[in-house]
């Protein structure tokens, strides 16, 4: 298993080409996002929207997701990881769970605040492995996105791909991180994404493609 306390460190591809080479790290959609340029517009968004309702937050950035496969809650505390961030993770799984629901029914899917309450959501899912919570919940939140057309379309597309490779649907992921290569055009971290994706298909020679944009 890929190891969740290594995800902030780079990893060197796999090499493609080499049935059973190990699988690298896959970018996160907040990595791409820095790559394409997008983040400091995704961050002024969520900034102006968190300061009007919540007041000066953590991150000014739209919530980080981690760029690895996760351990579920199971697995953290079998390893014996510190378990008052679990009860972290709960506390807010919890309270912000409330709070899209409010948001949801009271402002619509499709306001800017839902939207964002939902991708912090979406942050915690990941880190406690809610892979089916995320996949119900993204069936209603990407069309909505994809309407907008604007950054949060971007980003209910990155969310999808990354929770895609998460369950190892790579082939269903795969044609995602094609539709951000025409959305954002490629560049390091995307190519990256896809080559990890096709050498995981055991696509090596376009895994090596990719690898070499």
């Amino acid at each position: 298993p890929l190891d969740l306390k290594a995800e902030a460190k780079a990893t060197a591809p796999a090499p493609a080409g080499k049935p059973g080479a190990a699988k690298g790290k896959v970018r996160s959609p907040m990595e791409i996002a820095m790559a394409m340029g997008a983040a400091p517009q995704a961050a002024e968004v969520v900034q102006q929207a968190k300061s009007a309702h919540m007041g000066a937050d953590k991150t000014a950035n739209l919530p980080p997701i981690p760029g690895r496969p996760q351990k579920s809650l199971a697995q953290r505390q079998a390893t014996g990881e510190t378990p008052e961030l679990v009860e972290l993770q709960l506390e807010d799984e919890e309270r912000l769970e409330r709070e899209f629901a409010k948001q949801k029914s009271t402002l619509g899917l499709d306001n800017q605040q839902t939207l964002i309450t939902f991708f912090d959501l979406f942050d915690v899912w990941i880190q406690l492995y809610r892979l089916n919570k995320i996949m119900n919940a993204l069936e209603e939140v990407v069309p909505v996105c994809r309407k907008r057309g604007d950054q949060f379309k971007i980003k209910a597309i990155q969310a999808l791909s990354f929770t895609l490779w998460k369950q190892s649907k790579f082939s269903e992921a795969v044609k995602l991180f094609h539709e951000m290569e025409e959305l954002v055009g490629k560049n390091a971290a995307l190519c990256e994404n896809i080559g990890h994706t096709y050498s995981s298909m055991g696509d090596y020679p376009k895994a090596e493609e990719y690898f070499k944009e």
